[in-house]
């Protein structure tokens, strides 16, 4: 006799409440196994999706509102200094004041989202160019500055040594984090992808198990029944 003889007559003197018993509960094993197997994947998705909304997009947000900030913090310093009402002066100065104060907080609430490495590298030197480039642009916000020569020569110094590099810096800065963001899209969409596939073939694989277990149990149900009627 053979091994696979000898298995279908151990599966044949089995009583039918054994292999009922045999036959639900593979079904049961592969319909856990499926749902561990889509609780994990579902729970790497969750988790992906929570960095991208948590961290990423809001980081790409930050640094954006930065850059605005700081555009128009150097622009209404620049139109303070030319301008001659001193109503409209004091305006675009008040202006400079608010932008200077919202990069602060944007800066100060940019800590809790820094990622290590390259981002808070970048994280740092924003801090210390801002810094730099505020404490160097104070002058031009005195009520008293003068639009002279020197005034022309320190704002234009100040525009290529100071503001054009940090806006340079907010830049890479901001791709550093769309790539990023970019990068976590793409693997929360393949990992749906996988889970999806692998829900669907272990799925299957429990139908046509299941399927085959109903099948040769009950022919051994009839076998039993048509012994009991000869």
């Amino acid at each position: 006799m053979t091994k696979g003889d000898a298995t279908v007559k151990s599966f044949r003197d089995m009583s039918i409440r054994l292999k009922l018993f045999g036959g639900f509960g593979v079904v049961l094993v592969l319909t856990a196994v499926l749902g561990i197997v889509m609780i994990s994947q579902l729970g790497s998705v969750n988790a992906i999706s929570r960095t991208i909304s948590g961290n990423d997009l809001p980081s790409v947000a930050q640094i954006g509102d930065i850059q605005r900030a700081l555009n128009d913090y150097w622009s209404s310093t620049v139109e303070g200094i030319v301008e001659t009402n001193p109503a409209v002066r004091a305006r675009q100065q008040q202006s400079a004041v608010q932008d200077a104060q919202r990069i602060d907080a944007d800066l100060r609430s940019y800590a809790k989202l820094a990622s290590p490495g390259q981002d808070t590298s970048y994280y740092h030197q924003a801090q210390a160019q801002w810094a730099v480039a505020r404490a160097a642009a104070a002058p031009l916000l005195s009520s008293t500055v003068q639009d002279n020569a020197a005034t022309k020569a320190l704002v234009t110094r100040l525009d290529t040594g100071r503001f054009t590099p940090m806006q340079g810096l907010l830049s890479s800065w901001s791709a550093l984090n769309r790539k990023v963001a970019a990068t976590d899209t793409r693997i929360s969409a393949s990992t749906y992808s996988s889970a999806r596939t692998l829900a669907v073939v272990l799925l299957v694989v429990a139908v046509v198990v299941g399927l085959v277990i109903a099948f040769l149990v009950s022919r051994a149900i009839k076998r039993g029944v048509d012994v009991v009627l000869d």
